[in-house]
């Protein structure tokens, strides 16, 4: 799992050697996960909008863009929902967001991760968000799911391992991009462990 993703970024640092540039396209990015894990917190804290306690429910999909990425916030009360599919399409990868201080995350996440591999073929990253308050997750428990390239803690509140956890989506995005442009081929990021 860790040498697929190790392998996939010496890639991009080759070509971003190679081409010295920075991402090549623009990039659309689902941002997924049950309602109250943070989702709008931290995308807002991503963009540079800093953090607000008060919390306001997002309705349907609201979006947000900071230079060549638009993450697209998909409300939590629609995973079930046939929406999904449409708010999916052309998407380029995925974070799937959970609430660290709720010990149902895991059996949240892998549905989402489910959802989303079942209905496109993208990179996925885990953001473990809340991790300011205590945990009621263990890492081992994190360190079981499948079909993610990796995962952070992150904190909404103080902006930990946000920036990280997005550069790491975003690399691995550029090489599948990257390969496609380059030799004419579908990257399948994925892991064999994938279901």
């Amino acid at each position: 799992h860790s040498q697929n993703v190790k392998k996939y970024l010496k890639l991009y640092e080759y070509f971003y050697f190679l081409e010295g540039r920075q991402f090549v396209s623009k990039m659309k990015v689902l941002v997924v996960g049950n309602v109250g894990a943070g989702k709008t917190s931290l995308i807002q804290r991503y963009v540079g909008n800093g953090f607000s306690e008060h919390y306001k429910a997002t309705i349907g999909v609201d979006f947000a863009v900071k230079g060549n990425v638009t993450l697209w916030d998909i409300a939590g009360q629609e995973r079930f929902g046939n929406m999904t599919t449409t708010y999916y399409r052309g998407a380029d990868g995925a974070i799937v967001v959970i609430d660290w201080t709720n010990r149902d995350s895991i059996d949240v996440a892998e549905k989402w991760i489910k959802d989303l591999n079942s209905k496109i073929d993208v990179p996925i990253v885990l953001m473990a968000n809340k991790c300011d308050k205590p945990s009621r997750v263990n890492y081992e428990d994190v360190d079981t799911i499948r079909g993610v390239i990796g995962w952070k803690r992150t904190s909404a509140k103080t902006g930990e391992g946000i920036h990280e956890g997005i550069d790491m989506l975003m690399k691995m995005i550029d090489v599948k991009k990257r390969e496609t442009e380059t030799f004419g081929i579908k990257l399948d990021i994925k892991t064999d462990d994938n279901k």
